[in-house]
């Protein structure tokens, strides 16, 4: 397991996700953690 958060909250919101899907790949699952950020 990855425990990032140190440097996660130092880069701020993120905005977007990237998921790549490369041929006979497939996905199992997106997991996405975290909160709402006031605009």
């Amino acid at each position: 397991r990855h425990r990032l958060e140190d440097e996660l909250l130092q880069t701020g919101p993120a905005t977007h996700v990237r998921l790549n899907i490369f041929p006979d790949g497939g996905v199992a699952r997106l997991r996405l953690w975290g909160t709402l950020a006031a605009q």
